[in-house]
């Protein structure tokens, strides 16, 4: 495996810094390297926040990402900042109620994810990044499900493990779907 990136921004509270960390956590619960990077402004909600994710079977030599396999873009904003980190052929993972400009790079792969609509479902919009875990999990197989089981669960509190591994299967059902259906 050469290294494979992943890139996910959105704002604060929607959970991309503890969805970068449980994915790097995965990625050595696999036995692959892992480096993971967060951004993320002065906010406690609502500023710029981006995990960077790169996983690898060999040494990494940068931690940040360069060219981004996957991006996963929670926020219209935060899109448009680093629509130019994912490479030619890359997947682009939107939320058309949070994206509503959908790019028109013909030279990647665009996935519309009803995201937040599912974790409305929930009741809790808190985890939205364990349904994008799930999602990632299902369409790219760069983590096992069993590994980020196991780093959800080291990850989350005790009284929310339950709530978050129902929201992480839900994204991973969904990954499946849109896998069968080739969108």
């Amino acid at each position: 495996m050469e290294s494979y990136e992943i890139k996910i921004v959105g704002v604060g509270g929607q959970g991309i810094k503890i969805a970068g960390a449980i994915l790097g956590m995965a990625a050595t619960i696999d036995g692959k390297v892992a480096t993971h990077w967060q951004s993320y402004g002065v906010e406690t909600r609502g500023g710029p926040s981006t995990s960077d994710v790169v996983i690898s079977s060999e040494k990494i030599d940068y931690p940040r990402v360069i060219a981004a396999d996957v991006l996963v873009a929670l926020d219209q904003m935060m899109l448009n900042e680093n629509l130019g980190n994912l490479k030619s052929g890359g997947i682009l993972i939107i939320d058309p109620d949070l994206v509503r400009n959908k790019p028109t790079r013909d030279d990647i792969i665009i996935k519309q994810v009803p995201i937040v609509r599912i974790a409305d479902s929930f009741g809790q919009r808190l985890i939205t990044n364990m349904i994008i875990l799930g999602f990632l999990t299902a369409t790219t197989g760069v983590v096992s499900k069993d590994a980020l089981v196991k780093a959800i669960t080291a990850n989350v509190p005790p009284d929310s493990k339950e709530v978050n591994l129902e929201a992480f299967e839900a994204g991973i059902k969904l990954g499946e779907k849109v896998r069968l259906e080739g969108r």
